[in-house]
């Protein structure tokens, strides 16, 4: 079963990106990582 790997969308991520870190330099973008997060959430892998 193949599960659908779907992205925040631009007006989702507005409404997240104030509470993270944004400033903080990192190796990873924090919307990549959150995109991460969430599909584990979701498909429970």
């Amino acid at each position: 079963m193949t599960k659908q790997w779907t992205r925040l969308t631009d007006s989702q991520w507005n409404e997240v990106k104030d509470y993270l870190p944004i400033n903080r330099k990192t190796k990873h973008q924090l919307r990549d990582v959150l995109d991460a997060i969430l599909w584990l959430v979701r498909t429970g892998t």
